[in-house]
């Protein structure tokens, strides 16, 4: 692999797969309970390391605070206004918002 050319494809099929699978058993498991103005922000998986850097760093600069980072998919947990998280939904680099929750195996 070229230095600097990204993931390599086995890499990023790899990297859908495990996504795909993570958030198909998440949608059957019943929520405990929500966490207000919390948010897991999801890039879209042709973004750049820089862009997803660029995505949080507007989320800062609007009041948001990034709770965790995920390296597995591209994507991050913010606090964020309620009032204005719509608007980041519709940012170019933006695959998905939802409500952050707690979320348990029993």
């Amino acid at each position: 692999m070229t230095p600097g050319a990204g993931p390599s494809p086995s890499t990023t099929t790899l990297r859908n797969i495990i996504t795909k699978t993570l958030a198909s058993s998440l949608k059957h498991r019943k929520p405990t309970a929500v966490m207000p103005q919390s948010y897991i922000i999801t890039a879209k998986p042709d973004c750049t390391d820089d862009e997803v850097q660029a995505l949080k760093q507007q989320c800062r600069d609007k009041g948001g605070k990034i709770t965790h980072e995920y390296t597995i998919i591209k994507g991050f947990a913010v606090e964020y206004p309620d009032d204005a998280v719509m608007a980041l939904a519709d940012h170019p680099h933006v695959e998905n918002v939802e409500q952050d929750q707690t979320v348990t195996t029993q």
